[in-house]
């Protein structure tokens, strides 16, 4: 097959594996990602040399990338206030991170090939590496091999005790028994046999269940505020700063008669101005009037997205806000406040470390944000306690872990978010698609509190309940029942599980093949 062939197969298998995230137009197809390695794998199983392996890999990055994420040029463009030909080649360049373990696996196979000659290497333990390899690597917007299992949520028991791990295992497992065939026209009927038990295992262990602890009245106020109003209130116009505060006045009030909430929830950043908690906290009486008003009027707490002036130095442009989130109660006052801890690299900070603070006085748009250090809990006065990971942090599987872990009882999660900056693309519906994968992990329900959608409540079993669709101004009333609930096998140990587990079938593995 000629080159050219070649690459054009790499292309096609890249937008492959991007048609396994949903879109606007369809669904999740599960099985096109495990198509698309088998092709990416069979390309680079030969290659003669590593330049031409990496090229390989790059093209399938390029096209994956631009397939699956042609938002990142757009975002940068609204949330950067870039030039859009600037945005667009740091969109390309995030090709080059978009698969990182890719890059680490083929440079380890290709320097090591010709000593491991001769040595069996069985599909669990290829399998076992790769989930590893992809597990640990940092990404900017993970995604995991496994995340197209969520399609049948319903039947993932095992995701709260081997996690979203396990998903890419078998996912990798099913990659390299059709590469088997498809190399050597042979297979392992012991390794595929395994893979169909795992899969049968996965879909026949129940659900965690718990008894319901307690109903909470939960109202989400999804205002809609459009990007650049959102901008223009947030450097002080007064016109803009009544217009978004009008909008929330607007979703979170109704007649009690028709649902009396308990809590009031407003999406990431919702207020306009900067506060100050270390103030608050001292004087209650300096909280917001329209945070009054919404409390007192309401008898609710009123949990919110804003900015919380963080510096200690007078007249600075560097991280004096920190994107964050605040629980104020009934009577107005500030019990809780979280900061955001991990920020979105050129629109909340720039990933250069210590040189971000000359880089700032040449990028004036982006917010430099104070990065957070503490994992905070928050709590309601009925007893029920929840954590509020900001955004993107939701899909960060070991990050939500140590936040959980971090304290003695969660009873769910909240997410603050707001998307209005990816425009009407597939970006809202893949965050929402990735994100409920936590939800099957710690069997907890998570509370989706958008600006711009998809607002909802994603059930500890994935399920989802009525939502607000994107670009909607509205609230959603719901009923959360809260259920008792304890850490998760997977909440414990994370990783631990599935490397035992790949250990043990890749050693079986290989005494059933030596006998054989």
């Amino acid at each position: 097959m000629t080159n050219k062939w070649n690459h054009l197969f790499l292309l096609l298998a890249g937008a492959f594996y991007a048609l396994g995230y949903p879109t606007k137009y369809f669904e999740s197809l599960f099985i096109t990602p495990i198509i698309a390695y088998i092709i990416l794998f069979y390309q680079i199983h030969s290659v003669k040399s590593l330049k031409q392996g990496l090229f390989k890999i790059l093209l399938f990055c390029i096209s994956f990338n631009l397939t699956g994420f042609y938002w990142i040029s757009h975002t940068m463009t609204e949330f950067g206030n870039l030039p859009y030909i600037v945005s667009l080649l740091i969109s390309l360049i995030f090709s080059l991170i978009v698969l990182p373990h890719l890059w680490i696996t083929f440079f380890c196979y290709f320097k090591f090939k010709e000593k491991l000659k001769g040595v069996y290497w069985n599909v669990f333990s290829l399998s076992l590496i790769f989930t590893f390899i992809e597990y640990v690597f940092p990404y900017q917007f993970p995604t995991f091999f496994g995340q197209p299992w969520m399609l049948f949520n319903k039947y993932l028991g095992l995701a709260s005790i081997l996690g979203l791990p396990f998903y890419s295992f078998i996912s990798y497992s099913l990659v390299f028994i059709g590469l088997k065939w498809i190399l050597n026209k042979k297979v392992n009927y012991f390794e595929i046999v395994i893979t169909s038990v795992l899969i049968l295992i996965s879909f026949l262990v129940p659900m965690p269940e718990g008894r319901v602890k307690q109903d909470l009245n939960i109202r989400i106020a999804q205002a809609n505020i459009g990007n650049y109003l959102k901008i223009s209130s947030e450097k002080g116009d007064y016109r803009s700063v009544q217009e978004v505060l009008d909008y929330y006045r607007q979703v979170s009030l109704a007649p009690q008669s028709e649902f009396k909430p308990n809590l009031i929830i407003w999406p990431e950043t919702a207020y306009p101005y900067s506060m100050k908690s270390k103030n608050l906290y001292k004087f209650p009486e300096l909280t917001p009037q329209i945070l009054k008003e919404i409390t007192s009027r309401t008898g609710a707490f009123l949990f919110t997205g804003g900015y919380d002036n963080v510096s200690e130095q007078m007249f600075t442009d560097f991280e004096e806000d920190s994107n964050s989130a605040f629980l104020f109660s009934p009577s107005s006052k500030l019990t809780e406040v979280y900061h955001k801890r991990i920020l979105i690299p050129f629109g909340e900070s720039l990933p250069f470390g210590v040189f971000n603070k000359y880089l700032s006085q040449f990028f004036r748009e982006i917010a430099f944000f104070k990065r957070g250090n503490k994992f905070t809990r928050f709590q309601l006065d009925n007893d029920l306690s929840f954590i509020s990971p900001i955004c993107y942090e939701i899909l960060r599987p070991e990050f939500i872990r140590d936040y959980l872990n971090s304290n003695n009882q969660t009873d769910f999660i909240i997410n603050l978010t707001n998307d209005s900056w990816y425009g009407d693309t597939s970006e809202p519906l893949q965050h929402l698609f990735l994100a409920k994968w936590r939800a099957l992990e710690f069997n907890i329900p998570i509370v989706r509190s958008t600006n711009s959608g998809i607002t909802s409540i994603v059930h500890s079993n994935g399920e989802e309940s009525k939502r607000l669709g994107v670009f909607t101004r509205n609230k959603l009333d719901l009923t959360l029942s809260v259920k008792e609930r304890s850490p998760t096998f997977y909440q414990k140990y994370g990783f631990l599980g599935l490397l035992l587990l790949g250990l043990i079938l890749s050693f079986f593995t290989f005494v059933f093949q030596k006998r054989k």
